[in-house]
């Protein structure tokens, strides 16, 4: 589709800027621009040219049926962020910023290059920011490693996940007595007051 466009400019030390306008460039794909006539607004005197270029209008990634998955997990292991339902999103890689509340407290982070095929891909959280407790992470941003266009998702996506603390035995003592053969040994386990109630293997 041709359309055309009318436009004033101010040209200093011989060059010049102007936008198009959004409504001739609001479906991705491939454009062509050419100048074909220019005119001075002093003088009134103009002359036909032929100033073409070309350019390409990328789509923004479109995440709007995306959710988060995230395994609770003990304290010291990684946590992996699952990410799926983004059947919309175009393969490729993408940086995602996302927030975390809770236990854990951060904002703006960004996970780079996030591989993402028939909607899923997924990354894990730096060990640096990891704490015992309960966290929520939102992803705010999506953006397309290859067209730099990027999103700020709105589909409410988040998930809510635990780091579990690893048993203490800190104090802990254990204790056999000596006993006959055939005898059934009990052992006994004292003073772990780090070890929360609960039963364990």
């Amino acid at each position: 589709q041709q359309t055309t466009q009318t436009t004033v400019i101010q040209v200093v030390n011989g060059n010049a800027l102007f936008s198009l306008i959004n409504s001739l460039t609001n479906i991705p794909g491939n454009y062509s621009i050419a100048i074909t006539n220019i005119q001075n607004e002093t003088t009134g005197c103009s002359t036909i040219t032929n100033l073409n270029s070309s350019f390409i209008v990328y789509p923004i990634p479109d995440v709007s049926n995306l959710t988060i998955s995230i395994d609770d997990t003990c304290s010291g292991n990684d946590v992996v962020v699952n990410l799926s339902n983004a059947t919309n999103l175009t393969d490729g890689l993408y940086d995602i910023e996302y927030s975390i509340s809770g236990a854990i407290s951060v904002s703006s982070l960004t996970a780079t290059n996030v591989s993402f095929t028939s909607g899923s891909g997924s990354f894990t959280l730096p060990n640096s920011i990891l704490v015992e407790g309960t966290s929520t992470l939102s992803i705010t941003n999506f953006v397309s490693v290859t067209t730099l266009c990027g999103t700020a998702t709105s589909s409410g996506a988040s998930d809510t996940f635990s780091i579990l603390p690893l048993p203490d035995t800190t104090g802990a003592t254990i204790n056999a007595i000596n006993i006959c053969i055939l005898d059934i040994e009990t052992i006994s386990i004292d003073n772990a007051s780090s070890l929360s109630d609960g039963d364990y293997t």
